[in-house]
């Protein structure tokens, strides 16, 4: 689950940095945004694992307005947290399996926009 999660996180951040002309980095993005006035949280640090933090500065919400299916997939990756990888295992084999599915398929639908 904690890889699956850290996947989704990249890729997040990868849609950021293609989205941003000339930028090589995420640390590149969020320079450029605060130079233009945004008030942008420090994606870099330990808040930048945050998917609902990276997800809100994405701008892919309209994208989603009418996908149900991705909007509940969406809801369930933002269960991850970076902390999984410290945690004991969870107990429930089935929320692992569905947690996967649903990573990769928002995995795959973010890709697809990079």
């Amino acid at each position: 689950m904690y890889l699956a999660g850290y996947a989704l996180e990249c890729a997040l951040k990868e849609y950021l940095i293609v989205q941003e002309p000339g930028a090589l980095r995420l640390s590149d993005v969020i320079q450029k945004w605060r130079s233009e006035g945004r008030n942008v949280p420090d994606l870099t640090g330990a808040s930048g694992h945050s998917l609902p933090l990276l997800w809100s500065v994405t701008g892919l919400d309209a994208a989603l307005e009418h996908d149900i299916e991705r909007k509940r997939d969406l809801g369930i990756c933002f269960r991850w947290k970076v902390t999984l990888r410290y945690g004991p295992p969870t107990e429930d084999p089935e929320f692992v399996h569905e947690f996967i599915n649903a990573v990769e398929r928002m995995f795959h639908w973010v890709n697809r926009r990079i």
